[in-house]
C-alpha cells in the first residue's frame, strides 16, 4: 500500500520507553507539516525490526484520540507504522504564562503540606528530595524534579502533547543516575482543569501505553488532580488500578489494620472518601517513580492480607501506610487555603485512637 504524502522517519526500538517517546514526539512534529495531509511512516531498524507494529497501532487507536490514526503497513520494506492526523487536527494551545510560571512553586507547597507534613509518604521528607530512609534497601536519596507540560485543554491534540511530555520526561529520568534524579512530578497546570472525566481518560491512556510497551518494569506512576475521586478514575470498584489509590470498597479493610475491624466499621463513607485528599493536588500532575525503588520500599514495608469483601483475601503492599493515611484523613482532615489560593485537605495530626 502506497502513502505518497507520508514523511519517512526511523527509530531503533531498543526498548518500549524509547519507542513511545519517539512516536509521540513524531505526532507532535507532524502538526507542522505543510498542507492538509499530515502523514508519517515510522520505520523500525536494527534491534527494532521485529517490533510488534500492528498491536502497537491497535493500542494507539484504542486510546480514542480523535483525529489520530495509526496502522501497520503489510507491504513495507521494513517493520513500520503509518501515522496520520485528520485535516482538521489543530495544535493544542499553551496555557497562559502566569499559570505555567507558578506551577512548580504551587506543587512544591502542596507536597510540603500533604505528602510531607500530613505523612502520606514516609520516604519523602521535603519537596526537594525523595527516597529518604531507604538506605538499608539499597536506595540512595535523590532530587525531585518538576518538569512542566504547558498544554491547555483536554482530549485529542492536548492528550497527544501530554503523552509526549510524559515520555520525554521519563526518558530524562531514566537517563540520569538515581542519586541525581530520584523521581519526577510532571506538572500540567492547564490540562483537564476541573474536568474529572478528561483526567481519568488521560490516566487510562498513559497507563495503557505504559503497560503495552512493558515500561512499568522501568517506572511506576501516581496520578494527582484537583477533582481526584477514586470512584470515578477506575470503573471497576474491586480491582487495583495502576497509579491510583486502592478501590473505595477496600478502604475499610485497610483501616481495620490500624483500628481493628469494629472501629473501622464505624467510619462513615464520607470519612473514608477523605482518603482522596492524598491525590487532590492543585492541578493535574504525574509522579513518575523508578520501579526498582518502589520495589525496594515494598521490601521494607511488610505485606499484609486484607479482606475487602467476605470470602476474598488479597495480599497487598504498603498496607500499613495506606491504613494510617486513611484513618488520619478520616479523623484529622482540615481545609487549608495556601498562599497561592489553592484549597485542599491536610491532616497534620496523628490518627486519633478510638475511645474505649
Amino acid at each position: 500500500m502506497a502513502y505518497p504524502n507520508a514523511w519517512p522517519d526511523f527509530t531503533d526500538a531498543s526498548n518500549g520507553v524509547s519507542v513511545s517517546a519517539t512516536f509521540w514526539n513524531l505526532v507532535d512534529a507532524m502538526q507542522d507539516q505543510p498542507g492538509p495531509a499530515k502523514e508519517t511512516l515510522l520505520f523500525f531498524v536494527g534491534a527494532g525490526a521485529t517490533f510488534p507494529a500492528e498491536p502497537f497501532a491497535a493500542m494507539v487507536n484504542g486510546l480514542g484520540i480523535d483525529g489520530l490514526q495509526c496502522d501497520a503497513p503489510t507491504k513495507a520494506p521494513l517493520t513500520a507504522l503509518h501515522v496520520s492526523l485528520a485535516p482538521d487536527w489543530t495544535r493544542a494551545l499553551d496555557c497562559d504564562d502566569e499559570l505555567a510560571d507558578g506551577a512548580e512553586a504551587r506543587m512544591r507547597a502542596w507536597v510540603d503540606d500533604v505528602i510531607v507534613d500530613s505523612h502520606v509518604c514516609p520516604y519523602t521528607k521535603s519537596n526537594e528530595v525523595a527516597g529518604t530512609g531507604l538506605e538499608q534497601a539499597g536506595v540512595v536519596a535523590g532530587a525531585i524534579h518538576y518538569p512542566l507540560c504547558v498544554v491547555s485543554g483536554a482530549g485529542g491534540p492536548a492528550l497527544a502533547r501530554l503523552l509526549r511530555a510524559f515520555w520525554l520526561s521519563t526518558i530524562n529520568l531514566l537517563s540520569a543516575p538515581p542519586e541525581e534524579v530520584s523521581t519526577l512530578l510532571i506538572c500540567a497546570p492547564g490540562y483537564a482543569v476541573d474536568d474529572a472525566d478528561a483526567f481519568a481518560a488521560a490516566c487510562t491512556a498513559i497507563t495503557t501505553n505504559l503497560k503495552f510497551v512493558r515500561a512499568d518494569f522501568d517506572v511506576s506512576l501516581v496520578f494527582f488532580h484537583p477533582k481526584y475521586d477514586r470512584d470515578r478514575v477506575a470503573p471497576d470498584p474491586y480491582e487495583q488500578a495502576h497509579g491510583h489509590l486502592p478501590p473505595v470498597p477496600w478502604l475499610r479493610a485497610y483501616a481495620a489494620l490500624d483500628r481493628g475491624a469494629d472501629a473501622a466499621a464505624e467510619l462513615t463513607d464520607d470519612a473514608l472518601h477523605r482518603a482522596n485528599a492524598q491525590r487532590t493536588s492543585p492541578f493535574f500532575c504525574i509522579n513518575v517513580l523508578r520501579t526498582d525503588q518502589v520495589e525496594a520500599a515494598e521490601s521494607v514495608l511488610p505485606w499484609e492480607v486484607i479482606e475487602p469483601e467476605p470470602g476474598r483475601s488479597i495480599r497487598v503492599s504498603g498496607a500499613r501506610v495506606y491504613a494510617k493515611n486513611i484513618c488520619r484523613f478520616a479523623d484529622a482532615a482540615t481545609t487549608k487555603v495556601n498562599k497561592f489560593g489553592d484549597t485542599y485537605l491536610v491532616a497534620k495530626r496523628g490518627a486519633i485512637e478510638p475511645e474505649g
